[in-house]
């Protein structure tokens, strides 16, 4: 399961631009998730990407950069 999920946020060409500036908070439901920002491919505005964190034995992944709205998973 970990295999989908990444160790670094990172540029994905023609899709998300530079995601940086991340925090680790704690989502309304208990989830833990990454709140970062990231720009859109036209580099017209930053969003604002929230993706859950999955804690595996090798670290926290996360299934991000977001480029679509996801809906979060709820326990």
């Amino acid at each position: 399961m970990a295999e989908k999920y990444r160790k670094k946020l990172r540029t994905v060409p023609g899709r998300v631009l530079g995601p940086g500036h991340n925090s680790v908070v704690v989502g309304p439901d208990g989830q833990d998730v990454m709140v970062y920002h990231a720009w859109d491919v036209g580099q017209m505005a930053r969003r604002m990407c929230i993706d859950p964190i999955v804690w595996t034995p090798e670290g926290p992944r996360v299934l991000g950069p977001t480029d679509e709205e996801v809906e979060l998973p709820r326990r």
